[in-house]
């Protein structure tokens, strides 16, 4: 029962401290609240003296600014008072009306700040306010519109002084006074904020009438609604009132804003005061405290109810899984010893059924013994060790043991030590031998594993080089065969130019023999020798080019790229009458392998020339159209020569695949064609048939980024 007791004491005591910790930060939580709902309000206040003043400056603006700036200057500069009188005063009175009255001063100031109109007392001018009226005198320096509150005869005014100018000439300055009450009137239409003005002696002295609710007895006055007036009779509040202060009344807080009212001295002669009743929100924190501490007080009573209660049903169930915790610490499958250290003597304490077997002896006989003077484990002298260096450093560590048998390991063990809260040493024995043996199986495979991929990576290199070595031969016979048909089609192109040359020299050869020289035709004879030869070297420079072995990017286009080939086998085409159109669509440059893709051209178009021959195709013609298409350009080569049979197209890019091999065709053309396309230009070559022949299509990149170099 004294540990029931205990127990229930103890649950108790850390549930008080626990919910004493969470009642004082709900409290610091409330004040934290209870300011930002102030803090709000206090900007509420601002923002709503702010809006009102706005509002009031707005009515007011209306007005002034719909005047007749120009009749208004023509009457003060001739001073004619009376007609200014009669005209305004109609309008005086209309804003009168719509301002409950509160309109009360609407005078007209000179620039000197000499009173030139009262419509409010037409009889009083010729005063001048520069020095005692600091709005005026600031809106008369400034040009600019001026308001604030002032004390004058009338009591404490709201003023708004706007500056009528024309042509950047101050004509007059219109002075507005507007009695307090109106600017409440916007003030509560906003929220509900409440208002009272202290006024010093030194304003009262102003005041011709002093129509107050309350005076203090030290000389200030304050006026305004009921509540106002006594809350802010008490000398305690009034004595140190400071801006966006909280202010406690009897049973009631309030939040305050202050505007001060100064005379040209500076001084403070009033202030107006606007303040909002935040009571609720004040004792909504004491509130949610106290209500919170008796939550926990029943709380209290309540856990030591049900603690008492159920109390014997936890020892019961405590008793029950110490008896579960026996049985595990039994039947475990790894060997547990606990052990006790006295100095450097460790005494077997305990050990399961695990550990029974491990040692070869029953419990009895084994706890109380010194594991030192023990034969029942190998290596004792270093598990000692161990175990002493837990106890000493409380560190529980990894302690690995091998066991041999004639050179050879028998065993591994990992050993866990670590010391439980009682001192005693507890020792899990894992035999780990299955686990090292599959580990260093696994060594072996993965050792096997890498030599045979340095194996493999070594054999697909040698069968990469082979490859390059293979296509760069490939690529050598297509070339060499292309090379047999370029020079025939050179000696077709140069048959004409050389029988030319041998014509016209041959008529100046007589001509000289005869005497009948002339120079202007011998001269237009010379010059078409020159453009015949022009033309052969021309022919030459474009076989040169075709041939060349060094492979590097050049900027071209596409109608660049296929006007060089048709250069080249243009003539043939022609003399064999076949028709060649063609049409760019895009001429934008790029950069790519411009001899390669000239030689892909001149296979296409001779594999056509070879077909139209083969079927003997009455109008041949074949076109040619160049685009582009997204970040690629293409070019498609159509021909009407019947196309190619269904049954083979799939085959045609294969190597030493040719439907020509009754005329020594090689089968290398179209497979180094694909091959100078793809893995060279980095783009891709398409064929299909169409309605009377078939259409190649070459699609290269604007941009080659991956490539591989042909041999």
């Amino acid at each position: 029962m004294n540990i029931k007791y205990k127990a229930i004491s103890l649950v108790l005591t850390v549930m008080s401290i626990t919910l004493f910790i969470i009642s004082i930060q709900i409290f610091l939580n409330e004040e934290k609240d209870f300011q930002l709902f102030v803090d709000n309000n206090h900007r509420l206040i601002h923002e709503t003296y702010d809006l009102a003043e706005i509002r009031i400056k707005e009515k007011f603006l209306m007005h002034l600014n719909t005047l007749d700036v120009a009749h208004i200057k023509e009457l003060i500069e001739t001073k004619q008072r009376d007609k200014l009188y009669q005209k305004l005063h109609p309008i005086y009175n209309k804003l009168q009306a719509s301002a409950n009255k509160s309109l009360t001063v609407y005078s007209f100031y000179l620039p000197d700040g000499t009173a030139f109109l009262r419509l409010h007392k037409p009889e009083k001018f010729g005063d001048n306010n520069y020095e005692t009226r600091h709005l005026i005198r600031k809106s008369i320096i400034t040009k600019k519109l001026a308001s604030g509150y002032e004390i004058g005869k009338f009591g404490l005014l709201y003023r708004i002084e706007y500056p009528l100018i024309q042509d950047d000439k101050l004509i007059c300055i219109i002075d507005l006074g507007i009695y307090f009450n109106e600017f409440d009137i916007y003030l509560k239409s906003i929220a509900p904020i409440s208002s009272v003005s202290i006024l010093s002696s030194k304003a009262q002295k102003r005041l011709h009438d002093s129509d107050f609710n309350y005076s203090f007895e030290n000389s200030s006055f304050i006026y305004g609604d009921k509540i106002a007036t006594k809350l802010f009779d008490v000398p305690e509040i009034r004595k140190n009132l400071r801006e966006e202060e909280v202010i406690h009344y009897k049973n009631y807080v309030y939040s305050i804003h202050i505007v001060e009212i100064t005379n040209t001295s500076k001084e403070i002669i009033a202030q107006r005061i606007y303040f909002s009743d935040v009571t609720k929100a004040y004792q909504h924190r004491y509130k949610t405290v106290i209500i919170h501490i008796i939550i926990s007080l029943i709380t209290l009573l309540f856990t030591a109810l049900i603690l008492n209660k159920n109390f014997e049903i936890i020892l019961g169930q405590l008793l029950t899984s110490e008896n579960h915790f026996k049985m595990l610490f039994e039947n475990m499958k790894n060997a547990i010893i606990v052990f006790s250290v006295y100095d450097d003597t460790v005494i077997y304490k305990n050990i399961n059924q695990s550990a029974q077997k491990l040692l070869g002896r029953d419990k009895a006989d084994v706890i109380g013994t010194s594991l030192n003077e023990s034969t029942f484990l190998p290596k004792a002298d270093c598990l000692t060790k161990a175990i002493i260096q837990v106890y000493i450093t409380r560190e529980a560590i990894q302690h690995p043991c091998i066991q041999y048998q004639k050179d050879q390991i028998s065993s591994w063990r990992e050993n866990y030590i670590y010391t439980l809260s009682n001192n005693e040493i507890v020792v899990i024995i894992n035999d780990v031998t299955q686990q090292k043996q599959d580990e260093q199986i696994k060594q072996r495979l993965q050792r096997s594993l890498h030599e045979k991929n340095a194996l493999y990576k070594k054999l697909t290199l040698e069968l990469d080089s082979k490859i390059q070595k293979q296509t760069g031969h490939m690529l050598q016979q297509s070339r060499l065969a292309q090379m047999g048909e370029m020079i025939s089609m050179i000696a077709h192109q140069w048959r004409q130019p050389l029988a030319s040359i041998s014509a016209i020299s041959g008529t100046l050869s007589i001509d000289i023999r005869l005497d009948e020289y002339k120079k202007e035709f011998f001269l237009e004879r010379l010059d078409a020798i020159s453009e015949l030869s022009s033309h052969l070297s021309l022919t030459i420079d474009d076989f040169r080019s075709f041939f060349k072995e060094d492979k590097e990017m050049e900027v071209t286009d596409l109608e660049e790229m296929v006007n060089a080939s048709l250069r080249i086998i243009g003539p043939v085409l022609e003399t064999k009458g076949i028709r060649v159109d063609t049409s760019f669509e895009n001429k934008d440059k790029f950069k790519t392998y411009h001899t390669e893709i000239n030689q892909v051209l001149l296979n296409i178009l001779k594999n056509a020339e070879d077909a139209f021959l083969e079927k003997k195709v009455k109008d041949p013609k074949i076109q040619i159209i160049a685009y582009a298409q997204g970040n690629n350009v293409c070019i498609d080569i159509k021909d009407n020569a019947g196309g190619i049979p269904e049954e083979i197209i799939e085959d045609i890019f294969d190597p030493y695949f040719s439907t020509k091999i009754k005329k020594d065709g090689t089968g290398l053309g179209l497979y180094m064609s694909k091959t100078i396309i793809t893995e060279h230009c980095g783009g891709s070559i398409k064929v299909k048939n169409i309605n009377d022949g078939v259409c190649f299509t070459l699609i290269l990149p604007l941009i080659i980024k991956n490539h591989k170099e042909i041999i």
